[in-house]
């Protein structure tokens, strides 16, 4: 099979656009996904988050290390038959589709509320995908190479909150420390990680990734490094607004950065989100959507994956008005007894089923 991508990335690159995601999230989805039913204790929830992650994350990286050089959709038919590789296919097209259109939803309805109430959501996630569509017709290096931009100045921000946000912490709005026991502590853990399974990511960019052998070290890395951030954004809700109050905000994010004041004149930092939330919404849906179009394309045997761009982009668009009615429809679809079964069960348990298939059969693809 001709791979219908010829592009080459670095493993940096490729774990920075996993890490853009997870920042992105937290921005967004902080009180749907980190303070749940552990409240206070969320820190906690979210350490754990980085060990659940980490071990879901194993054969990922080992069926992709079986396989180094071949894209999944070369593999899979000799591994489970062509109909079930085209089943396959279909389910992490659609997987990756869904979740761009949730994240372009997302940030549409957070630049309503914190700054461009009149202007309709449309609008924005039409322009917004104007640009992710160029910038997936010209191929992963270009998004690559933007995504090492981008991160920088995410990585900034996020870092510049949480320092200014620590001013303003209360500590004794986290005692006591596991009131309720350890049960809320790991239900809660379980709620983002549907969001941090993303690094199944890594799975179909492998092929492309030119030094293969240092990417588990810096994946790791990554997922340690966005365990803690996470840990911290889950400290400064409840130690700024209390756990309940920081429970019954719709974006979390926004009201820890309207809420910094330092001597009077640093404060109404909200274009800060609003650039961190433009430039991660570009990276997260530009290679979600290019994830589904080379899946697609490789998967049907097309040539190229370009001519799919504008219809994805098309149906992206359409569907990111009707995937949630209201907030608390999204609340509901967040919840760990929803999103998390739903997205383990495409980025961990199809991978744990070829893997399993491949080993028994001792089956490999060539050395990278």
């Amino acid at each position: 099979m001709t791979d219908v991508e010829q592009g080459k990335v670095s493993s940096g690159q490729v774990v920075l656009m996993y890490f853009v995601f997870r920042l992105f999230t937290m921005a967004v989805l902080l009180p749907l996904v980190s303070t749940g039913t552990a409240g206070r204790d969320s820190w906690l929830s979210a350490l754990l988050v980085g060990v659940w992650t980490a071990l879901i994350t194993l054969p990922m990286l080992l069926l992709a290390r079986r396989f180094p050089t071949e894209a999944p959709a070369a593999y899979l038919p000799r591994v489970v038959s062509r109909p079930v590789a085209v089943v396959i296919g279909i389910l992490f097209a659609w997987y990756f589709l869904h979740l761009a259109v949730i994240e372009l939803r997302q940030f549409a309805d957070v630049l309503n509320t914190a700054l461009l109430r009149e202007t309709p959501s449309l609008l924005l996630t039409g322009l917004m995908l104007a640009v992710v569509a160029y910038a997936m017709d010209q191929g992963l290096e270009v998004i690559a190479r933007s995504t090492q931009i981008i991160a920088s100045a995410i990585i900034a921000i996020a870092l510049f909150v949480l320092g200014l946000s620590a001013i303003h912490w209360r500590l004794e709005n986290l005692a006591p420390v596991l009131a309720n026991g350890w049960r809320p502590v790991l239900v809660t853990s379980f709620s983002p990680l549907g969001w941090f399974a993303e690094t199944v990511i890594v799975l179909f960019l492998f092929p492309y990734i030119s030094d293969k052998h240092t990417l588990p070290g810096k994946l790791y890395a990554v997922i340690a490094a966005s365990a803690v951030i996470l840990a911290a954004f889950g400290t400064a809700a409840p130690a700024m607004f209390g756990a309940a109050e920081a429970q019954r905000q719709t974006f979390v994010g926004l009201t820890i950065i309207r809420s910094i004041s330092v001597a009077g004149f640093l404060e109404r930092l909200d274009p800060l989100l609003i650039v961190a939330l433009i430039s991660g919404v570009f990276v997260k849906a530009g290679v979600l959507l290019y994830l589904a179009a080379l899946v697609l394309a490789q998967t049907f045997g097309l040539q190229s994956y370009r001519g799919l761009v504008l219809p994805i982009s098309v149906l992206a668009l359409g569907f990111s008005r009707i995937v949630f009615e209201s907030t608390l429809e999204a609340r509901h679809f967040f919840a760990p007894h929803v999103m998390t079964p739903y997205a383990l069960s495409i980025t961990t348990g199809l991978p744990l089923l070829v893997l399993a298939v491949a080993a028994l059969r001792g089956q490999r693809g060539g050395a990278s």
